[in-house]
């Protein structure tokens, strides 16, 4: 037969579905020549023992990079909506797909270079909605990607022809290992204190007959009572009312002159007593930490002074939970360890276009609606589905947050001196919003409201104008009353769900990526402003600035994403068009080649208030090495590993303009058209955000692998600023940082990673290195951080893994390695790296000297590589 037929009783085009859905094996491969290098190549094999013939099924998937194909191999290309693409069989023109055969489909300007581009559950359904069902095509289920082909040469995974950036070598890794070989030096703290003294001579030994003194009127909030208990709790001793006469215990003392998170430890071998003096419990309780992390190093604590306080006051993480939904335990969790290493705001990115995650009692459809994906979006009223979450609302990709569920987070955060901010964003990025209230609006006419629950359309999008993410229709109108309605009533309700617990001190208005021109064709806006300009940034600044207001009026301070504030032409809004006497601002976009980097400064020379949160170095959605395995989007720079992000100089913007996404050397004076701009106004730099996008970030462990261990790095710079920053010799602040970097790596493997996985964190573990001498058979082995044990494999048995030291004799014969590095806690597995052996002794020792030096240490390190490299 040339078409498939139903099985008795069954609907025979459920039967097609169902059959394409168990018997497609989906392979996708990036192009792999000069030719076809931007391009994409599907193949489709039917497996099964029927053909499939042409009919009203199509298959469903979602990219971030669309085709400009809109026909292949008797397939129709089109668009959803956001990314979400379909391939629809054309009459007459599809050739089918006979049993045991292959059909292979060519996309074109679809630029493949990392594994993550794609993403899982591609389904089949029919075009129609009808009682059918659809189905998630078996071969894309796999998570971790298998139906992508491998990328085996430099076509596939290189942005551009240009891209200086391939994937390190066992050798080349081998090589990095080495160079930030492992010292111990001073107190083994995250993040390093900003002053201490110590006496080595004398010392103390702790042990469980030490108490904590409980002393009640120390903080005038009594909240000391608390910290005193976590400090107990976690050290397993008891709390006493009084020290005791012969010493052993740590007590909380009270200087009114301390910043509120200030803090001072002093550790007394004569009195055998630590003290831990603040002014407020915030301090008591960074102080806390501090004396928990050195006593996780050793019971042995010298005599010593710490005097410590952070360099900004704002510490954020933002995580993004619209893309992909995190439960509240997860949120607890990073809430959990951003304590450990001070961190104090938690930016939660509630709302985009994929999803609206928090309950908001007064508006029930947002979740009802706005929190849900499926395929039958408009007969079942929820949203397309979105990053490879499939067609089922059950499953991965929708969720909110009840109230309950925020409150529990907020109490949870509170505890740990951790700010909850919220981002409601808008204007742009709304669309799960605005279809939400679409659903709503067709509710109240189904089931004729009596006029007391207000209507919230908030768009006439007649613009056909996409955002930078492909979506249609996800820009709330300025122009409507209802637009400002909907804004008041969020605020209230937040204000209400905070209450008793965090007050609510702040809210994240986002502001970001609007597309151009997307009002320009509304009828409502030509009609309120007849009179005045219809350019896009006029109706976005009234937009942004009456929501402000609205925010003013309910007590809130506001954030916004730079561009939420920036006019192309003018530069930043002007700071006193806000009621509000600060606005935040997170300055972000900083790719160096569009020249942009700058905005940071403009924003502090205009009065505002800026978060750092540059792209570049901050933006923990990015691969943590240029390799087509690692997980991340690219497009800020090509990949932020963990010594990119200790680098960062916040204090010197332009100072971390080294390569571009390319990876290119950047000449400042050309980038600058001749010396970087300063800020005038460094004050105005208030604190750092880490940020975790979520687009390609699907489950927990792969959300705590994209943090950890970057988020130490980061918890370094955002407390403590480094001596090396100050240098101004670029060669002699490089090497005192690698030096500082040293210490910093030694403490995180030695502890630090062991504490994160006894808190459930799957930290990131980075591949070993390997170096083979081919005239000894001698396989040096190494990794990165360490306390990791590495396995090898030889040849193709995979059943020969074995544990080894630093170095390994190979049989001869042997042609090819296999390594992975295993945690000490958890015994987790990092990606495997293979390392095929020539009888070219030279290439085998040299060949990381070029990829070594270009793609991880900045170039002006290369001249002086060679000459220094045993000071490394």
């Amino acid at each position: 037969m040339n078409v498939l037929q139903s099985r008795k009783g069954l609907d025979p085009e459920q039967f097609v579905v169902d059959y394409i859905a168990a018997n497609l094996k989906v392979k996708v491969k990036a192009g792999d020549n000069e030719k076809t290098a931007r391009s994409v190549q599907i193949t489709l094999s039917n497996v099964g023992h029927k053909n499939i013939s042409f009919g009203q099924w199509r298959i469903f998937f979602y990219t971030l990079t669309p085709s400009s194909t809109h026909k292949t191999a008797g397939f129709e290309v089109g668009q959803i909506n956001g990314g979400l693409f379909f391939l629809a069989p054309i009459k007459d023109e599809f050739p089918g797909i006979s049993a045991g055969s292959s059909l292979d489909l060519i996309l074109e300007g679809w630029k493949m270079s990392a594994k993550t581009d794609q993403f899982p559950n591609w389904f089949v359904a029919l075009s129609t909605f009808r009682l059918s069902s659809p189905r998630i095509i078996e071969s894309t289920k796999d998570g971790s990607l298998s139906f992508v082909n491998s990328f085996e040469n430099s076509f596939q995974w290189k942005k551009h022809e240009r891209d200086t950036y391939n994937p390190y070598t066992p050798r080349d890794r081998y090589m990095m290992n080495k160079a930030f070989q492992k010292v111990k030096s001073g107190i083994q703290v995250i993040p390093k204190p900003f002053f201490v003294k110590t006496f080595p001579s004398r010392n103390i030994v702790f042990d469980k007959d030490w108490v904590i003194v409980k002393q009640l009127t120390i903080d005038r909030d009594l909240e000391h009572v608390q910290v005193s208990h976590i400090l107990a709790m976690h050290l397993g001793l008891k709390e006493v009312p009084e020290q005791a006469e012969n010493g052993k215990y740590i007590k909380y003392e009270t200087d009114e002159s301390f910043s509120k998170e200030q803090y001072e430890i002093k550790v007394e071998p004569d009195s055998k007593s630590i003290i831990i003096i603040s002014s407020s419990s915030k301090g008591a309780f960074y102080g806390t930490q501090t004396l928990i992390s050195m006593l996780e190093s050793s019971h042995t604590l010298p005599d010593m002074v710490i005097k410590d306080h952070p360099r900004f006051s704002y510490r954020g993480l933002m995580i993004d939970v619209s893309r992909n939904f995190h439960n509240k335990e997860t949120i607890k969790k990073l809430i959990y360890i951003m304590s450990l290493y001070k961190l104090n705001k938690l930016h939660m990115h509630l709302t985009d276009d994929d999803g609206w995650r928090i309950e908001i009692p007064s508006i029930p459809e947002l979740t009802k609606y706005g929190s849900r994906r499926c395929y039958n979006f408009e007969n079942d009223r929820c949203l397309i589905p979105s990053l490879g979450s499939g067609p089922y609302s059950d499953k991965q990709g929708s969720g909110f947050y009840t109230v309950g569920d925020f409150r529990d987070i907020l109490r949870y955060a509170k505890e740990r001196y951790v700010e909850v901010v919220p981002e409601i964003d808008v204007p742009g990025h709304a669309f799960s919003a605005i279809k939400a209230m679409q659903y709503r609006e067709q509710d109240l006419h189904q089931f004729k409201s009596d006029g007391t629950r207000p209507s919230y359309i908030l768009s006439d999008d007649v613009s056909g104008i996409h955002s930078v993410q492909g979506w249609l229709g996800s820009s709330i109108n300025p122009c409507l009353n209802a637009t400002y309605s909907f804004v008041e009533t969020i605020l209230t309700d937040l204000q209400s769900i905070y209450k008793g617990i965090q007050k609510l001190e702040r809210v994240h208005l986002g502001g970001d990526e609007v597309p151009d021109g997307v009002w320009e064709n509304s009828t409502i806006c030509q009609s309120l402003l007849h009179d005045s300009s219809l350019d896009h940034s006029t109706i976005k600044k009234m937009f942004i600035v009456r929501v402000a207001d609205i925010a003013h009026k309910h007590g809130l301070k506001i954030s916004l994403w730079e561009d939420g504030i920036y006019n192309a032409t003018q530069g930043p809004y002007d700071a006193k068009e806000f009621k509000q006497t600060e606005v935040l601002v997170n300055a972000w976009n900083n790719i160096w080649e569009a020249r942009i980097g700058g905005r940071a400064i403009e924003f502090a020379d205009s009065d505002y208030k800026v978060i750092l949160s540059m792209a570049t170095h901050l933006y923990f959605d990015h691969p943590y090495e240029p390799d087509p395995e690692e997980r991340g989007l690219y497009w800020a720079t090509r990949y932020i590993d963990t010594y990119k992000v200790f680098g960062f100089m916040p204090m010197d913007i332009f100072a971390n303009a080294e390569f571009d996404s390319l990876g290119q050397k950047i000449d400042l004076n050309d980038l600058c058209g001749g010396p970087c701009p300063q800020t005038k106004t460094l004050n105005n730099f208030v604190g750092m955000e880490a940020c975790i996008w979520s687009e390609t970030i699907r489950n927990e462990s792969q959300l705590y692998e994209m943090t950890f261990p970057r988020l130490l790095a980061f918890a370094e710079r955002a407390w403590h600023a480094a001596e090396w920053e100050n240098l101004k010799i670029p060669i002699e602040r490089k090497y005192a940082k690698i030096r500082d970097f040293k210490r910093f790596v030694n403490i995180v493997g030695m502890k630090e990673l062991c504490r994160l996985e006894d808190a459930g964190i799957t930290y990131r573990i980075p591949p070993p290195g390997l170096s083979f001498s081919e005239e000894k058979r001698i396989l040096k082995i190494n990794t990165f951080y360490p306390r990791h044990e590495v396995m090898i494999s030889l040849g193709n048995d995979s059943r020969s893994w074995r544990s080894v030291g630093t170095e390994t004799q190979i049989p001869k014969g042997v042609s090819d390695i296999h390594a992975y590095a295993v945690s000490p806690v958890l015994n987790r597995k990092s990606r495997t790296v293979s390392l095929h052996i020539t009888n070219d002794a030279e290439s085998n020792n040299l060949h990381w000297s070029y990829t070594y030096i270009v793609a991880i240490m900045p170039l002006q390190l290369f001249v002086n590589t060679c000459i220094h490299y045993l000071i490394l």
